[in-house]
């Protein structure tokens, strides 16, 4: 793997409604504090919620988290409260790095850390020192990004955060193994800490993404044996928790380690029983491997700009070895079309900041892994400066574009986003919110949930969760059906959109069957080590759009949302419940059940229907 860019994870709203916030994001979020701040006396819970509103404008609006943060700023220099401005400060910092004001941010970050250090909070310091020494790493400054991220690890060696500490140790070795010339030596070093800490505490994050550099480290020494075992143990871990990010690095390491072998066999390093002895086998294998992390960084859009070329770079290569001409000429078209557009400069600092995506998951992880503790945590972005540094080897001299060669790179970005986003995309960094008049919107939800958590360890419940999410996400997958998000325990999910599909309802009815199905005979195995499920559906008319950096995902707003959430609430364990919109577009796929109107909160007396097991 490449540089990991850093997200700075922060506690910066300790209020009494901390809970309900912690469940909201972008706008809603926004939205909900700016209720509260007429309430506020002029104390330190105004300078958290005036944070807060920093901290949640930095990717929608950041002139605003600006105005927010230097009031929360001013606020809390009247009230002599260092810690809170170093809060505020750092908020400041975060909103002109999505500005791309990075030398601005970065005066911020010091200032903030400078605060953080004159008031004893040496912790949050440290954060704010894991962020410089990323932004340092992301700049090519190893020697100044080690002397940042020691100083960080020096002070999270002094608490308990094993997570952090494992996520340091890591950090450090990428700049180890990342530095010219690299010292594989004491990268080795911080990798196997990491990996032990990762391993006793069984944060899986950690072994998965570890395994991969220490895989890389190998295959950089020649020893592919070695490396190919950490990477397909990385590999297989990555299948289990659904780290797409280093399940593509895997495929492609991989792929790449046998298109090697096939150019030059002397780098095998020793029999591997795994690797085919016939170069075209194993030249197959490696495109096949190659593609596999192709379409996983396209389909999903996760770090897609570090993965994409050189993916493209290497197809292009390995079908010339295999004589296939045309696909080698198409692949290298790409790959050089991807990469006028990546370098085109009004786009460049836009397309860095896709990089924050695998930082939101890690921090999800880590949350995961927190759950019985109930901590109410607000994450804020840091880092991702000059990502271009990544793949400056990929440059070549040759900067004119042709036509063709701008159609080809649009239409790469089409195959990842609509039409009207990626224009807009392209051209804003940006895109407007739109309404879907045909959607069908599903939401479920677990029964019991608190009391099942009862009988599950903190790690059986995230494992048995991520299980049936999984699950979730392979069944919506094939039936076309868009995944909006997990809110806690519930599942959300709408078809009709980004595309429309004229079969939407019976898409999500369908999906719902399936779902209940899967979760019935899951009950069978495990009885009341898993959970009873309820389903809501309701078709109708949304606004969906992109909200914030993270993965470009879609969200959806509008009363079908909240008619589908009541639909789930007046639903019962193993049972779908429909509206009579949705009633009415599937009546004659399905044999469904009337139960007569029903009081629904917010909406009055409803027509509901049970979808039958038939």
């Amino acid at each position: 793997m490449k540089v990991i860019l850093r997200c700075f994870v922060i506690l910066i709203l300790v209020l009494s409604t901390g809970s309900l916030y912690a469940q909201l994001q972008g706008q809603p979020l926004i939205d909900s504090l700016l209720k509260e701040l007429p309430k506020q006396k002029e104390d330190s819970n105004k300078v958290n919620l005036l944070r807060a509103l920093s901290s949640g404008n930095h990717h929608i609006n950041p002139d605003e988290g600006i105005r927010y943060g230097q009031q929360s700023l001013q606020l809390a220099e009247k009230l002599k409260w260092k810690a809170g401005m170093a809060g505020a400060i750092f908020c400041v910092g975060q909103n002109y790095y999505f500005k791309d004001n990075f030398p601005k941010a970065l005066e911020y970050y010091f200032n903030s850390e400078q605060l953080y250090e004159e008031n004893g909070d040496s912790l949050f310091a440290a954060n704010v020192c894991q962020v410089i020494g990323n932004a340092y790493a992301n700049f090519g400054d190893y020697p100044k990004s080690l002397e940042y991220n020691l100083k960080a690890l020096k002070q999270y060696e002094r608490t308990e955060d094993k997570y952090e500490i494992a996520s340091l140790n890591n950090d450090i070795g990428i700049c180890y193994k990342e530095q010219i010339p690299p010292d594989y030596a004491r990268a080795m070093e911080y990798f196997n800490k990491a990996l032990k800490i990762g391993t006793d505490s069984n944060y899986e994050y950690w072994i998965t993404a570890v395994n991969n550099n220490i895989g890389e480290i190998y295959l950089c020494q020649k020893n592919v044996p070695l490396g190919l075992a950490y990477l397909n143990k990385s590999l297989k871990l990555a299948d289990k928790i659904n780290l797409r990010w280093v399940k593509d690095w895997d495929l492609l390491d991989i792929g790449v380690c046998y298109l090697s072998i096939v150019k030059d066999p002397s780098i095998k390093g020793g029999q591997i029983s795994s690797i085919p002895a016939d170069k075209n086998i194993l030249l197959d294998e490696s495109i096949d491997l190659i593609q596999q992390a192709l379409k996983i960084s396209t389909d999903t859009n996760e770090h897609s700009i570090q993965i994409t070329q050189p993916c493209l770079k290497n197809l292009a290569e390995a079908y010339k070895l295999k004589g296939d001409y045309k696909r080698s000429l198409d692949a290298f078209e790409m790959f050089t079309a991807n990469r006028d557009s990546i370098f085109s400069k009004d786009k460049t600092d836009r397309i860095m900041k896709m990089g924050l995506d695998m930082e939101y998951e890690k921090a999800s992880h880590k949350a995961e892994l927190k759950l019985q503790k109930q901590r109410v945590l607000t994450y804020a972005g840091g880092a991702g400066i000059l990502m271009l540094l990544a793949f400056t080897f990929f440059i070549v001299k040759e900067r004119s574009k042709s036509e063709n060669e701008r159609k080809k790179s649009d239409g790469l970005l089409l195959n990842i986003l609509p039409s009207e986003v990626a224009e807009e995309l392209k051209s804003t960094g940006a895109s407007e919110a739109r309404q879907f008049n045909d959607v069908t919107v599903l939401f479920t939800d677990f029964v019991s949930f608190t009391e099942t958590s009862e009988r599950l360890t903190p790690k059986e419940l995230v494992k048995e969760l991520d299980s049936c999410f999984k699950a979730f996400d392979e069944i919506t997958s094939k039936h076309n059906i868009e995944k909006i998000k997990t809110i806690g325990d519930a599942y959300l999910a709408a078809c009709g959109l980004p595309a429309a599909d004229p079969r939407h309802a019976e898409n999500a009815v369908q999906a719902a069957k399936d779902i209940r199905s899967f979760m019935q005979d899951r009950h069978v195995k495990l009885g009341n080590k898993t959970f009873e499920i309820r389903v809501g559906i309701h078709s109708g008319s949304v606004v969906a759009g992109i909200v914030g950096v993270k993965k470009f995902a879609y969200d959806i707003w509008g009363d079908t949302v909240n008619t589908a959430a009541r639909m789930e609430q007046n639903s019962e364990a193993g049972k779908i419940n429909i509206s009579e919109t949705t009633y009415e577009l599937v009546k004659d796929k399905f044999n469904c059940e009337y139960r007569g109107e029903i009081a629904a909160k917010g909406k009055g007396m409803m027509k509901m229907y049970y979808v039958n097991w038939s």
